[in-house]
C-alpha cells in the first residue's frame, strides 16, 4: 500500500503525519520558489520533467486535498454526533423526570381514591349500624343488611380498578408505527420515515441520508405511510383514469415509441390493469424488438408473449403486469 509523510509547503517543514494510501510527491519546485530561486531556473527545470510526471504530481495533490476535506468532514460529523448525543441524554433525563412525576401523581391519585373509598365505607358502616338497630326493633330484616354490606365491598375495586387503572393503561399505551410512515424524531427535531420495526419499543428511521434506531416514545406521527399514500393516490387515479388496455405504436419511431411505452406502463399500473397489449406491428421489426427488450428489463413486468390467434399475432406483444 502506498504511503507518504505530509509536508507543509507554507512553513517548509514536515508535519510528521503519515498519509496512508497517498503516494509521496516532490516539493522541490515549490520549496525552491519559496527559498527565492529564480523563476527562470525553476521553469527550465520543470521543462525537463515529463508530462506524465506532472500529471502524477497533480493527481497526488488532488488526493491530498480530498483526504484533507474528508478528515475535516469527519471532525465536523464527530462534533455533530457529540451534540446529538448530549441532546438525547438531556431528553432522556427529562423523560425520566416526567415518568417519575407521573408515577408520583398516580400514587397520590390512588391514595386519594382509597381514602375516599375507606371514608365511604365508614359512612356506610354507620348506616348499617343504624339499620341493625332498626332490625332489632323489627323494621329491617337480616338478609337485607348482608346484601347491603356485600354491595359496599364490591364498590371498592370499582373505584380503584376501573377508573384509576383505566387512566394508567391509557397513559402507558405504547405508540405503534407502520413501515413507511412519516414521523418526527423529537430528540433530533427532524422529520423522517419508518424503515422497519426492531422490537416492541424501537424502530429504524430514515432521517435524511442517515438511518437511526429510535425508541417509540421519541417519535411523533406526522402523516400516513408512503405505501398508504401511494395506495390512496392510486385508487383516486384509478377511478379517474381513461387509460386503455392497449397501446398502439405503429408508425412511431423507436425513440418516441419507447418514451410512450414507459409512460403507458405507469398509467396502466395506476389504472389497475393486469394485462395490456402493445401493438407495434411487423414492419422492419425494429419497434417490436425494442419493445420486447424494454419490457424484458422492466421491474413491473411479470411476463410477455407474442399475440395469439385473434390477438394480433406477431404484431402484438401481450404483457402481464406485476
Amino acid at each position: 500500500m502506498n504511503a507518504s509523510m505530509e509536508f507543509d509547503i507554507e512553513s517548509l517543514s514536515p508535519t510528521y503525519r503519515l498519509l496512508i494510501g497517498v503516494p509521496g510527491r516532490s516539493n522541490a519546485f515549490e520549496i525552491s520558489r519559496r527559498l527565492g530561486l529564480s523563476e527562470q531556473v525553476i521553469d527550465k527545470a520543470r521543462s525537463h520533467v515529463g508530462t506524465d510526471a506532472e500529471s502524477v504530481e497533480s493527481m497526488i495533490n488532488e488526493l491530498e486535498a480530498a483526504k484533507h476535506r474528508a478528515e475535516q468532514l469527519e471532525k465536523e460529523l464527530i462534533v455533530k454526533r457529540h451534540d446529538l448525543e448530549e441532546e438525547q441524554a438531556a431528553f432522556e433525563a427529562k423523560l425520566t423526570d416526567f415518568e417519575r412525576e407521573r408515577d408520583t401523581m398516580y400514587g397520590e391519585a390512588e391514595a386519594r381514591a382509597e381514602k375516599a373509598v375507606e371514608q365511604a365505607k365508614r359512612q356506610a358502616n354507620e348506616v348499617i349500624d343504624r339499620l341493625k338497630k332498626l332490625r332489632e326493633e323489627g323494621i329491617v330484616k337480616e338478609h337485607e343488611i348482608i346484601a347491603a354490606k356485600k354491595q359496599l365491598e364490591s364498590a371498592k375495586p370499582t373505584l380503584q380498578d376501573k377508573k384509576i387503572q383505566k387512566v394508567k393503561q391509557k397513559a402507558q399505551q405504547k405508540r405503534t408505527f407502520s413501515k413507511g410512515e412519516e414521523v418526527k424524531v423529537t430528540t433530533f427535531n427532524q422529520k423522517g420515515y419508518i424503515v422497519k420495526q426492531l422490537n416492541d419499543n424501537e424502530y429504524n428511521v430514515q432521517v435524511g441520508i442517515m438511518k437511526v434506531n429510535v425508541k417509540a416514545d421519541d417519535l411523533q406521527k406526522i402523516g400516513p405511510s408512503k405505501e398508504q399514500s401511494l395506495q390512496s393516490k392510486g385508487s383516486s387515479l384509478k377511478r379517474q383514469s381513461s387509460t386503455k388496455s392497449e397501446l398502439d405504436l405503429r408508425g412511431v419511431r423507436v425513440e418516441e415509441g419507447l418514451s410512450r411505452l414507459d409512460k403507458y406502463i405507469d398509467e396502466a399500473l395506476v389504472s389497475g390493469y393486469d394485462n395490456v397489449r402493445i401493438i407495434h406491428g411487423l414492419g422492419t421489426g425494429a419497434m417490436r424488438q425494442a419493445t420486447q427488450e424494454y419490457l424484458k428489463g422492466h421491474r413491473h413486468v411479470k411476463s410477455q408473449r407474442p399475440g395469439g390467434m385473434g390477438e394480433g399475432g406477431l404484431g402484438v406483444t401481450v404483457v402481464e403486469l406485476k
